[in-house]
């Protein structure tokens, strides 16, 4: 039985995608009891592949600092998707055990439906107001953990969209030129309330591979990665989280989880069927 652990956890590291179409076959609590034995990493990345309102049910079973560690892991939207499945009396504790800027993204995410711009954007960008110069937008700059941007968002005072800087830019400007005068007009910015699908064919994505985000007072909220784009519209269009694909990977490699999921009724009994299951009875797992 270590050994069919092992190969269940080796499967679990190494094919999360395919893991998480099994698992999400499984009762909550022994999908649980199995990451409770799983690196928080692997744990995570199990999480991001699994759909939101099952990845929510299997957070379910634990207590909200628990909740906190293995969403810690997964991007701020990822993590927003999951919370968003849960109930209020669940969420408010486990928001609360995240470290505070980590909870303030979430909860800016968790305000807009899963159809729309603000639930995709990235909401951890980097802004400065107009009125201060290259070298002290670069100080700030430095003092972003060491993020790396390729834009600077010029704001007003009120927090309303400007302008963008190229980081390029940025730091070849002599340190006393006013940050405003190397901004570019904030062409492009896409309303948070907006339809995702209604900005997938934005002139601008031809130049850019993010756009900023704004309320509807033009207030910054974040940016809109192409790549989160797509993302958002194939689970949209595929009502889960990770796209499906149908290329020869998927049919070598499903074979294997069919084996996982048997080895995994095995390691974690579950219902009279999957008992019926492991004497004779096979499942299609998709």
């Amino acid at each position: 039985m270590t050994d069919g652990l092992g190969l269940v956890l080796g499967f679990l590291e190494h094919d999360p995608g395919g893991a998480a179409r099994v698992l999400e076959d499984r009762p909550a609590a022994h999908v649980a009891a199995l990451l409770r034995r799983t690196a928080p990493v692997t744990a995570g990345r199990l999480l991001a592949h699994m759909v939101p309102r099952q990845a929510a049910r299997v957070m379910e079973e634990f207590p909200p600092d628990q909740m906190a560690g293995y969403l810690r892991p997964l991007a701020a939207d990822e993590a927003a998707a999951i919370l968003g499945h849960l109930s209020a009396e669940a969420r408010r504790p486990a928001l609360s055990a995240m470290a505070r800027g980590r909870a303030r993204a979430c909860r800016t995410l968790l305000r807009y439906r899963d159809d729309e711009v603000g639930a995709w954007m990235k909401v951890d960008v980097m802004s400065c107001p107009d009125d201060i110069t290259a070298g002290e937008a670069l100080r700030r700059l430095r003092r972003e953990d060491g993020s790396v941007m390729s834009h600077i968002y010029v704001v007003f005072r009120d927090g309303r969209l400007r302008g963008a800087v190229e980081a390029g830019a940025l730091l070849r400007a002599d340190r006393k030129t006013p940050v405003l005068s190397l901004a570019a007009g904030a062409r492009g910015a896409l309303q948070a309330r907006a339809p995702l699908t209604s900005v997938s064919g934005h002139q601008a994505w031809v130049l850019h591979d993010q756009l900023p985000v704004v309320d509807r007072r033009g207030r910054l909220m974040g940016v809109l990665r192409h790549v989160d784009l797509r993302r958002g519209l194939l689970r949209l269009q595929a009502g889960e989280a990770e796209e499906e694909t149908t290329d020869v990977f998927l049919a070598i490699t499903e074979s294997y989880a069919t084996g996982m999921s048997e080895l995994l009724g095995m390691l974690l009994p579950g219902t009279a069927r999957d008992r019926g299951a492991r004497s004779g009875e096979h499942r299609h797992v998709r």
